[in-house]
C-alpha cells in the first residue's frame, strides 16, 4: 500500500464489523464520550446477518436494551414443537417461551446503525482491512485499509474486533493468534436460515396435517443428521410465507445445512421463491480465555461468545458489547482506554459473569453430540427432559426447576433407572464448566482453556474446515 496516498483517520476507538454487536459497541463508546469509527467491508444494507434470529429478552435487558422494535419482529412467543427425528413424530415435546423473539436481522441491524449515527459514530462502509501496524507490545496501532480504489489508514487507541469468524483483527495480533486457535470443524455449526414464499397453500396445509402442527407453530426435527442437527419449519398464519432453519456440524461426513434445505424444497413443490436469508459457519466452542491484548478487544463470534447448544450469538454478543464499554470506559480517558491493564477489566468481568453459563451450555452440547442415537431417542422419549428444561435451553437461561419439574424428573428416572448413569457425566461436566471460569478469574488465572478442555473432553487436534462456507464474511 502506498502510504503517501493513504487518507488518514484518527479516533479513540475503531470497531471492525458492522453487525449488531459491533454497531452497539460503537454506539455505547460514542455515548461514553469517545470518538468512534465503525468500519465494515460491506455496503450499507449488507452488513451483519440477514436472516431470522432468536434473541432472548433477558439478555436484551442485561445489555441495557428492551424489546426489539415491532417492525423488526418476525415472531414472539410462538409455540415450539420438538420432534426427536422425523421417524418418530409422536415423541414430541411442546413448549412456549414468551421471552424469546424471532427477529428479522435486516431490520434490527439497520435500527442499530441509525442509533449509532445519532450517537455520533462515523460509519465507514465498503472498507476492507488489509494489515495492521503493531506497537512494541504487539498490539495494533493503526490499520491500513482500502475503500473502493482508495487507500485509507486508521489510527486508534483501541481496535474492537467484531468481525465474526473472519477475526480480521485477532488474526493479525500475534499474541491472540497464538492463544485463540481457529475453531475445528467439530467446533463449527453450518447454519442456514431462509424465508420463502408459499405458492400452493393447499400443499402447505397438507404438510401441516401430516406432521400434526398448525400455522404459526414452529416444528423442529432434531437429530436427523447427527445429534447436533436441526430442521426447523414455521408456516405463517396467513400461509403466505414459510421460514426455515437448518443446522449441522461442519464436519465432512455431515451435509451442509443449505443442502438439507434445498433437498426439502425440491421434494415439496408447495414452497415458492426465496425471499431472504443466508448461510454461514458459526463457532460453537467455549469462549476464548484471552479476550484482550494491548489496544485490542474481541467481541461476538471473534471471541467465540456463543450459546452453543443452538449456535446463537446475537443476545450474548450484545451483552458482551455492554460489558466491554462499561468496564473500559469507567475512569478511563483517551490515553488509557486501550491499555492492557484497562482492557483486562472487561475480560475478567465477562468471564466471571457469563463464561461459566456458556461453558455449561457447551458441556451439554458436547454430551448430546457424542451420545449414541438410540440412547438420545430413549432419553427424549423417557420424559426426563421436561418442558421447563427445553424452554430454558430455547431462552438461553440458567435452569431453575420448580417442584413439579423435579418430581417429573424423579418419576422418569424411577421408570428408566439407566438414565441416571447416562446423564451422570453430563451433570458433572456441566457443573464444573459453570464453576471453573468464575473461580479461575477471581484467582487471577487468565488461561482457563487447558482445564476447560479436560472438563469438556475436547480433543486437541487442529484440522482444516471441511465444509465450504458459501459466505464467510460478516454477511451471511
Amino acid at each position: 500500500m502506498n502510504k503517501k496516498s493513504a487518507k488518514t483517520f484518527e479516533a479513540d476507538v475503531v470497531v471492525v464489523g458492522g453487525g449488531v454487536t459491533g454497531t452497539y459497541a460503537a454506539e455505547l463508546f460514542a455515548k461514553a464520550g469517545f470518538q468512534c469509527i465503525l468500519v465494515d467491508k460491506q455496503v450499507r444494507g449488507r452488513t451483519g446477518a440477514h436472516w431470522i434470529n432468536g434473541v432472548p429478552l433477558f439478555m436484551l435487558k442485561e445489555a441495557g436494551l428492551g424489546r426489539p422494535p415491532v417492525d423488526c419482529l418476525y415472531g414472539a412467543g410462538d409455540p415450539f414443537i420438538l420432534v426427536p427425528d422425523d421417524s418418530t413424530p409422536d415423541a414430541r415435546i411442546r413448549v412456549q417461551s414468551d421471552e424469546l423473539f424471532d427477529v428479522d436481522m435486516r431490520c434490527y441491524g439497520e435500527w442499530f446503525l441509525r442509533r449509532a449515527e445519532e450517537a455520533g459514530v462515523k460509519l465507514h462502509f465498503n472498507t476492507s482491512v488489509k494489515r495492521f501496524d503493531l506497537n512494541k507490545a504487539g498490539g495494533p496501532r493503526s490499520a491500513s485499509c482500502t475503500t473502493g480504489k482508495d487507500n485509507v489508514k486508521y489510527h486508534a487507541k483501541l481496535f474492537v474486533d467484531a468481525s465474526g469468524l473472519a477475526a480480521v483483527v485477532r488474526k493479525h495480533v500475534p499474541f491472540l493468534k497464538r492463544n485463540c486457535p481457529v475453531p475445528q470443524p467439530s467446533e463449527l455449526c453450518s447454519a442456514s436460515s431462509y424465508v420463502y414464499s408459499i405458492k400452493d397453500k393447499a400443499g402447505a396445509r397438507n404438510y401441516m396435517r401430516r406432521h400434526h402442527f398448525k400455522a404459526g407453530e414452529i416444528l423442529a426435527f432434531s437429530g436427523t443428521h447427527g445429534n447436533f442437527s436441526i430442521f426447523r419449519i414455521q408456516i405463517a398464519k396467513d400461509l403466505s410465507q414459510v421460514a426455515f432453519l437448518t443446522g449441522t456440524l461442519a464436519e465432512r461426513h455431515y451435509p451442509h445445512s443449505r443442502k438439507l434445505l434445498d433437498a426439502f424444497i425440491q421434494e415439496h413443490r408447495w414452497v415458492g421463491s426465496e425471499l431472504f436469508g443466508g448461510s454461514r459457519l458459526i463457532p460453537i466452542r467455549q469462549p476464548y480465555s484471552h479476550l484482550v491484548h494491548h489496544g485490542v478487544a474481541l467481541l461476538g463470534d471473534a471471541a467465540c461468545q456463543n450459546y452453543t447448544i443452538h449456535g446463537s450469538g446475537i443476545g450474548i454478543g450484545l451483552v458482551a458489547a455492554k460489558e466491554l464499554v462499561d468496564a473500559v470506559t469507567k475512569g478511563a480517558n483517551a490515553r488509557t482506554l486501550g491499555t492492557r491493564r484497562n482492557l483486562l477489566k472487561y475480560e475478567r468481568n465477562f468471564h466471571r459473569k457469563w463464561t461459566g453459563h456458556l461453558c455449561s451450555a457447551e458441556a451439554i452440547r458436547r454430551f448430546v453430540t457424542g451420545m449414541p442415537k438410540g440412547k438420545m431417542d430413549g432419553l427424549l422419549a423417557s420424559g426426563a427432559l421436561s418442558e421447563a428444561l427445553i424452554e430454558s435451553v430455547l431462552s438461553q437461561k440458567k435452569l431453575k426447576p420448580k417442584a413439579a419439574d423435579i418430581a417429573k424428573h424423579v418419576k422418569a428416572i424411577k421408570a428408566h433407572p439407566k438414565i441416571l448413569f447416562d446423564v451422570a457425566p453430563l451433570l458433572t461436566s456441566s457443573f464444573l464448566a459453570a464453576l471453573t471460569p468464575k473461580l479461575l478469574s477471581r484467582l487471577g488465572w487468565r488461561n482457563h482453556d487447558p482445564l476447560m478442555k479436560r472438563i469438556l473432553g475436547v480433543a486437541d487436534k487442529r484440522k482444516q474446515i471441511t465444509q465450504s462456507d458459501p459466505q464467510q464474511s460478516d454477511q451471511p
